[in-house]
């Protein structure tokens, strides 16, 4: 029987010779491209060259990256792009790996059949060689040998490789500082032009339209926030960092414990003479007596919501009292439950049981923020707000001559000044002008007896009438599903005085005489460069784990002195011996046809060497 190489080389000079007989070939250009071809198929030099040239290939490719990376996308001058360049180098790379590996899988069958073996494992091997999905049949079929696993996760890292080196580059934005400098308001001193002298509490100094807009937009729009204090930025990207600034902050509590009922007194209304109860709580009695809510055995209740604010002067007493940080202290007193609204004459009713009265608090404080502006667009969040703070008499840090009153904020460098006069008319006209006055909203719609009947048409309910204050505190109150009971008075009246509180705090940024500014660093968007080097450990392992596998192949077929047979078809069909072709049978059948024969018949063989030169695959 011919051995392999025998038959290697007649084949190619058979080749030769046609060829030299139709086109006539030189006869030393013929002999060296002979021996050249016989080389490369003989041996293992085209495998490690492949190797070699994927290992070149990828230290070009690690070396492209490491001198881009963090690179502005401005000092790339090529046409095609780096995300091409690595795309078309994996691509290659995975083209020369496949050479050694698939060759390599390939000869472990010669040295699988040292012993006698299934003649049907040699489809196993020879389709491990064309992708990952057969190497992994081949790896559950003989698990057992570590080579067999070697080569399995070589040919697995191969078909990976694109995919993580293309992954390895990213193009990010980052922000570069420019010598311009950005700017955005805030407030650490607040004083408002006085008008006309005060004189004592009487003449308060008119508030400025922009802060009694604010105070308006809080009630009737939601959604206020800090971003609507744009910032300044010539480049339109700046970051102004976190500072502080004076602010106002808001606060409800649930009072109904305190409620106190006044059911003695007549009074004339509505041209009837009858007793009525009123309602209240200590600290408008005390502070500031008012209207309060009145029940009348013959009528409904006559205000559905109150509010009543205690007054408060910010002036430190003669005693020597301290600085009052309070705006406004008001009180809300409702019905949580609308259907309990009388339609009919009835008995005196006192209704102590069934109101309920919220407090609500508006007081200076300061607001820690962080800002930034990007595309013209600014960005300001509260990271903190410092209440209750230690104020004293002092003066203003930039006017020597103006006193009022000083507060250091925790945790800062900052101090924080208000004027007295233009923190004493805000209170008073946020007193007198807006938390006051009642609201009227009519039992539901199914009570027929309703005298009003009237409907809201933007929200198909009872129409609500009153002061704008009044009517926005009952809008919330009364914002669930029913529209008639309250669920949470305490977290829908939050809702609005922090809407209120954040719409003023702006204003304070803004409206004042000696106004403050935080200075920013602008910047510019620069494109650039970002390697994740992790990706690359795919591309990196397959490398060294070739070589490894390629090698120990190698030497285990030089120590059995196996020829380099490799994924040659024609050896297998060279060096089967005549009685297992007999066992085959005569004539081609399909591939599902013939391993079901082997199967069946159970055809093993072994690789034995015959003579020098000559090796066969037969029984024992």
């Amino acid at each position: 029987m011919l051995g392999f190489s025998q038959l290697r080389d007649s084949d190619q000079d058979i080749l030769l010779n046609a060829t030299s007989a139709e086109h006539p070939v030189p006869t030393k250009a013929r002999s060296l491209s002979h021996r050249l071809r016989r080389y490369f198929q003989d041996s293992w030099a085209l495998e490690f060259l492949s190797w070699l040239a994927a290992t070149v290939m990828l230290l070009a490719l690690l070396i492209l990256l490491g001198t881009f990376n963090g690179k502005s996308l401005r000092q790339w001058h090529s046409n095609l792009s780096l995300n091409t360049i690595i795309a078309v180098v994996s691509q290659l790379m995975q083209m020369v790996l496949m050479v050694p590996i698939a060759s390599t899988l390939c000869q472990l069958q010669w040295l699988w059949y040292r012993d006698r073996k299934p003649l049907k494992d040699f489809a196993y091997f020879g389709d491990a060689s064309t992708g990952p999905w057969d190497s992994l049949v081949l790896l559950y079929k003989h698990y057992t040998s570590l080579i067999v696993w070697l080569g399995v996760m070589c040919m697995l890292l191969q078909a990976l490789l694109g995919i993580f080196a293309q992954q390895a580059l990213s193009i990010l934005d980052r922000n570069i500082p420019i010598a311009a400098n950005g700017s955005i308001s805030r407030s650490l001193t607040y004083t408002t032009p006085s008008g006309t002298e005060q004189i004592g509490p009487i003449v308060p100094p008119e508030v400025v339209p922009e802060m009694k807009l604010a105070i308006f937009t809080g009630l009737l729009r939601d959604g206020v926030g800090p971003s609507e204090v744009s910032g300044s930025s010539g480049s339109g990207n700046c970051t102004f960092g976190t500072f502080t600034s004076m602010a106002v902050c808001a606060s409800v509590e649930d009072v109904t414990s305190s409620i106190v009922a006044d059911c003695e007194n007549t009074e004339q209304f509505s041209g009837i003479s009858d007793d009525k109860c009123s309602y209240s709580v200590p600290a408008l009695l005390n502070h500031h007596p008012s209207s309060n809510v009145r029940t009348s055995p013959r009528e409904k209740l006559h205000s559905t919501l109150y509010i009543g604010a205690s007054m408060i002067y910010v002036y430190s007493g003669p005693d020597g009292t301290p600085f009052n940080d309070t705006l406004i202290e008001f009180y809300v007193i409702y019905v949580p439950d609308l259907t309990i609204l009388p339609t009919t004459s009835t008995s005196r009713t006192n209704y102590t049981g069934k109101l309920a009265a919220l407090k609500g608090t508006l007081s200076l404080c300061a607001n820690i923020y962080n800002s930034s502006m990007q595309f013209g667009v600014t960005n300001t969040t509260v990271q903190a707000q410092k209440t209750h703070l230690p104020w004293q008499q002092g003066l203003a840090a930039n006017d020597n001559n103006q006193g009022g009153y000083n507060a250091s904020v925790p945790g800062t460098s900052d101090t924080l000044f208000m004027d007295p006069m233009s923190m004493n008319g805000l209170s008073v006209w946020l007193i007198t002008s807006t938390f006051n006055g009642t609201s009227y909203m009519p039992p539901p719609a199914t009570q027929t007896t309703d005298p009003t009947g009237a409907t809201d048409i933007t929200n198909n309910g009872p129409s609500i009438f009153g002061t704008l204050a009044s009517k926005q505190v009952a809008t919330h109150l009364y914002s669930n599903e029913t529209g008639v009971r309250v669920t949470d008075g305490v977290a829908a009246m939050s809702a609005l005085l922090h809407n209120v509180a954040t719409s003023m705090s702006n204003a304070l940024r803004t409206t004042s005489t000696t106004p403050d500014t935080q200075t920013g660093t602008s910047y510019t968007t620069d494109v650039y460069f970002h390697v994740t080097w992790a990706w690359l450990v795919v591309p990196i392992l397959s490398i060294p784990l070739t070589l490894l596998f390629f090698a120990l192949t190698v030497a285990r077929s030089s120590r059995h002195h196996i020829p380099a047979w490799k994924t040659s078809r024609l050896a297998v069909l060279q060096a089967l011996n005549p009685s297992i072709r007999a066992k085959l049978g005569d004539g081609m059948a399909t591939n599902s046809e013939i391993k079901e024969a082997l199967k069946r018949k159970g055809v093993h063989v072994q690789l034995r060497k015959v003579k020098a030169g000559v090796w066969e695959l037969g029984e024992e």
